[in-house]
């Protein structure tokens, strides 16, 4: 069983790559970054 990871960053470069392999892996998501717009677009 896969659980969920908290990802710092989500709104930039690496933090969004991570947060995007995460979900391909079958993990879920849990973006934090300073501009919640666009974390919202990395959670699976």
């Amino acid at each position: 069983m896969v659980g969920t990871a908290p990802v710092l960053g989500a709104s930039g470069g690496i933090g969004g790559e991570t947060a995007r392999a995460l979900v391909r892996h079958g993990w879920r998501a849990r973006p934090a970054a300073r501009r919640r717009c666009l974390s919202r677009r990395t959670t699976g």
